[in-house]
């Protein structure tokens, strides 16, 4: 059961039109309303008082930097999330994955290839939603390293902060 649904706001979030009454909120977060600041985001909030019930808000998958530039270099990322069950909600990826993606597909061979690479990059990060892991998500990210490392798993940084992430 789901108690609660908190929205988080990384800096960078430009709202969707049907998000916009939270711009409002912002400006007063920490001081009084729903929105309470964070250390990574603008705010963060219960969206119960404003009518929308977490299952309609809840991201419904977050995307590894290796599937994005697998799926982005074989021309398949589309039919990767078309797998996703309902997915009408944004994807989610790392933030800084914009730059370690963007940098190793710049690096690549062919100079055609690239650019239309490149720009099906920038219109999926135009629909994607850029997270950001928690100090405590990072806490847990660095025991998941800790444990694969003991139990000789590979399991990289990216899939490591990607795990505790709700």
């Amino acid at each position: 059961m789901i108690d609660k649904a908190d929205w988080r706001i990384p800096y960078t979030a430009s709202l969707r039109s049907d998000f916009r009454f939270i711009q409002n909120e912002l400006r007063y977060a920490g001081l009084y309303g729903t929105v309470r600041r964070s250390t990574y985001y603008q705010g963060v909030c219960d969206l119960r008082p404003f009518g929308i019930d977490a299952p309609d808000t809840c991201m419904k998958a977050l995307v590894d930097n290796d599937i994005c530039l697998k799926g982005l270099s074989y021309g398949l990322l589309d039919h990767l999330l078309a797998t996703i069950p309902e997915i009408h909600d944004p994807v989610g990826l790392l933030g800084v994955a914009r730059f370690v993606i963007r940098n190793r597909l710049q690096r690549r061979g062919n100079p055609n290839e690239r650019s239309s690479v490149i720009q099906a990059f920038e219109e999926f990060l135009a629909t994607a939603e850029l997270v950001e892991p928690t100090d405590a998500e990072e806490s847990l990210a660095a025991e998941f390293e800790s444990l694969a490392q003991v139990s000789g798993v590979s399991l990289d940084v990216g899939e490591s902060q990607l795990c505790p992430m709700p």
